[in-house]
């Protein structure tokens, strides 16, 4: 998510952000960092004011409900949340509703490995069937990454994905950074336009695993 904020977005030390950053269900570390960052306009929500106790600016609110405006946002950070939201189109929607056109949501879930289909039943409230079926016990789904690219489709964004391995194999390798996870760049279209058949999927994401094979090999991201 940093890296791509970096690489992507112009965010660093010394450049002139003047960006408007809405970001569901902080976490620390990204908090910390924007606070380095005094020409950033910078929103923390979620549904649960007592858990962000340490994020300025903070507004307690329903992503399905967002209390912004249309077009407020250049940025929405929505990392691990739609697996908890029962309507996850609604809250999709009111990202978009919120993005200046051209705004990017930048969306991370848990996906599927097994190559089967979206997993979801709402019927499900069992604790411990949801950890089973969805990886942890207050998710009510599990995502392939195909579905959650056409469901963002749906709700009014073009799709990439960011592969960090392709944009810099050196750099992300040094951060650690998991090279299987590709991050799912939403784009709010400047002008509405029917949804294609299949969701675009972006440059980056193209032969992304031939470039992090060798690093699953053991050769290291110089390879």
């Amino acid at each position: 998510m940093r890296f791509y904020l970096e690489r992507e977005m112009g965010v660093s030390p010394g450049q002139k952000n003047r960006l408007r950053i809405l970001h569901i269900a902080p976490d620390l570390g990204l908090v910390l960092w924007m606070k380095k960052f005094d020409d950033i306009y910078y929103v923390g929500t979620d549904i649960d004011r007592a858990r962000y106790r340490h994020v300025p600016n903070f507004v307690e609110a329903d992503l399905t409900r967002l209390p912004f405006d249309d077009g407020e946002f250049d940025i929405v950070i929505c990392s691990h949340v739609l697996e908890h939201v029962p309507d996850d189109r609604i809250a999709m929607r009111e990202m978009k509703r919120v993005l200046k056109p051209g705004g990017v949501a930048l969306v991370l879930v848990p996906f599927a490995t097994d190559g089967g289909e979206t997993d979801e039943d709402p019927k499900v409230s069992d604790p411990q069937e949801r950890e089973r079926r969805f990886g942890q016990w207050d998710h009510v789904r599990l995502y392939t990454r195909e579905d959650l690219v056409a469901r963002l489709a749906e709700a009014g964004f073009d799709v990439d994905l960011f592969d960090a391995y392709r944009e810099d194999a050196v750099e992300a390798g040094r951060r650690m950074i998991n090279p299987l996870e590709l991050l799912p760049v939403a784009r709010r279209r400047k002008e509405a336009r029917p949804v294609k058949d299949k969701p675009r999927i972006g440059r980056k994401a193209q032969s992304g695993y031939d470039r992090v094979a060798p690093l699953l090999n053991g050769a290291g991201p110089n390879a």
